[in-house]
């Protein structure tokens, strides 16, 4: 590529004044500013490495993709399950990501991730599937006849109780 030199953009009056930096400010006024002309050759204008970015957000979209003129950006919107899948179908078609440095390892790196989440998961609903049996055999386990037949006493004497009073309304 034959880029073309750009001079040093200063600050107004930085020459001048030592407490004023270097960098470029826009200077109020009409004092010397940068003129057009100062862009990028039309040839390479927009390019990144001669090929012109994509941005991917779905598998979909690398379809239009052409390797050798485009490099494609994955969407920064894009999760790890999607963007593992994008991942697999460039190497694939032998595309070029721009924001990922190797492939390969990005892939192993997801996918131990992945794995540690089943296993986590698993082992959640373990816990939950025990403590559900626990909870059944607590409800299972016969109460004692002496409890049960207070509980029963109880309930016939609300009954009468109900009726009684349900009786004197009427």
């Amino acid at each position: 590529m034959n880029a073309k030199k750009k001079p040093a953009f200063k600050r107004y009056l930085s020459h001048r004044l030592k407490k004023l930096g270097d960098s470029w400010r826009k200077p109020r006024g009409k004092p010397s500013m940068p003129r057009i002309g100062y862009s990028s050759d039309r040839k390479t204008r927009f390019q990144i490495n001669g090929l012109y970015p994509v941005i991917i957000q779905n598998i979909h979209d690398l379809a239009s993709l052409n390797p050798q003129t485009e490099i494609a950006i994955l969407g920064s919107s894009v999760g790890k399950k999607k963007r593992m899948e994008i991942v697999e179908a460039a190497t694939k078609k032998n595309i070029t990501i721009m924001n990922l440095k190797d492939p390969k390892a990005f892939m192993e790196k997801v996918k131990k991730e992945i794995d540690e989440r089943k296993k986590v998961l698993t082992e959640k609903t373990k816990k939950k599937e025990a403590a559900r049996k626990k909870a059944e055999e607590k409800k299972e386990e016969p109460k004692k006849e002496g409890e049960k037949e207070e509980l029963t006493d109880k309930l016939e004497e609300d009954k009468q109780k109900a009726l009684h009073i349900q009786g004197d309304k009427a």
